[in-house]
């Protein structure tokens, strides 16, 4: 990893580097510079929980052409996605080096606190949604059920007038 980072920052292919700095035993958000290389021998992947994602966006407020490293893990990597559709940050400019961290069963090793899915939220089991339902329980659902599951989503869909009008011309609630 100190070595990735090192190459990127000596050829160019970023101006900076978004990691982890042991200080006083704690990991803290560090940039890391060309012409401070040596620090990057402190670099440190713990179990800090930093968006180091949210100090990219102000860096590339800044300077929109800033290439910009980061240690992701994957909520992060979820979270430069979401950046990168909306506009604040080009896909071009940044560069990851991904850490293990994510709650999922596929990856055993992680450090993660997260381990294990948070349970849904009241409002989503009213209207059906339970994102760690069996989909045995789901297949159960009659039409009605079903229904107010899809309205819900599409409530939170930007298109939702659109989806909406075209679901409910074919599936009227009580309709064979």
């Amino acid at each position: 990893m100190k070595e990735q980072v090192k190459k990127w920052l000596e050829q160019g292919e970023v101006d900076i580097f978004l990691g982890y700095r042991m200080v006083e035993g704690h990991p803290l958000p560090h940039f890391f510079l060309k012409d401070r290389m040596e620090e990057v021998e402190a670099l440190v992947e713990g179990p800090a929980r930093y968006p180091l994602e949210k100090m990219a966006i102000k860096l590339a407020e800044e300077d929109p052409d800033i290439k910009i490293g980061l240690l992701a893990r994957d909520c992060n990597q979820r979270a430069l996605n979401v950046l990168f559709v909306w506009r604040q940050l080009k896909p071009e400019n940044v560069k990851l080096i991904p850490v293990n961290c994510c709650p999922s069963q596929l990856k055993e090793q992680a450090d993660c606190s997260l381990l294990s899915q948070p349970k849904t939220e009241s409002q989503k089991k009213s209207v059906g949604i339970d994102n760690n339902m069996d989909m045995d329980d789901v297949k159960e659902f009659n039409r009605d059920e079903r229904l107010r599951r899809w309205l819900y989503e599409f409530e939170k869909c930007i298109m939702q007038g659109c989806l909406s009008c075209l679901f409910l011309q074919g599936m009227q609630p009580g309709a064979p």
